[in-house]
């Protein structure tokens, strides 16, 4: 079976769900009119999913902030001895 779905039909439809979601949301914009509605117990699953990607994001980065900031330094160093290795 996997070998009948071919990969150009999965592009086929995403290509197609990109553009349906952005005529519908371009539409709605250039008229003034939107006819969505998220219902509050939609809205408020929707937040909770948010606020706790929010909060796991914000977590990793505490977490691994020392290695960020290690990894940029690093990376700032290379760049300045790079600089330096031109201009000679």
């Amino acid at each position: 079976m996997l070998q009948t779905l071919q990969m150009p039909y999965f592009r086929e439809i995403a290509k197609w769900t990109k553009e349906m979601m952005s005529d519908i949301i371009f539409n709605s914009i250039e008229k003034g009119e939107t006819k969505m509605y998220i219902d509050p117990n939609t809205g408020g699953l929707l937040f909770q999913a948010l606020a706790a990607v929010f909060v796991a994001g914000s977590g990793v980065l505490l977490f691994f902030s020392r290695n960020i900031r290690e990894g940029i330094a690093k990376l700032r160093r290379r760049m300045r001895k790079e600089d330096e290795e031109q201009d000679k």
